[in-house]
């Protein structure tokens, strides 16, 4: 290994390693344009998955709201009926 470097060769080096950096830096702006990317097919997906949710709370508020309805409907009967057996025993 040298001992001593010259001022060319330290040139040099820095020279290459500018270079290098530079390349790597291009790599990045690549990198960040491929999230940018990805980020905004991320938006988009976000407003159909909020499209599907809200979908999904609707058929869930109608299901339940249909099982208090029939709920209510199969008291109703039961209790008439068991109301028109005390009747019928009186």
């Amino acid at each position: 290994m040298r001992e001593s470097w010259t001022d060319d060769r330290l040139d040099h080096l820095s020279n290459r390693m500018d270079e290098r950096f530079d390349r790597v830096d291009e790599r990045f702006h690549d990198v960040d344009r491929r999230f940018e990317r990805v980020e905004e097919g991320l938006r988009e997906q976000r407003v159909e998955i909020n499209a599907l949710r809200t979908s999904i709370e609707t058929r869930f508020d109608t299901t339940q709201y249909m099982i208090i309805r029939v709920g209510a409907a199969m008291f109703a009967t039961t209790f008439i009926g068991f109301l028109s057996l005390l009747l019928a025993r009186a």
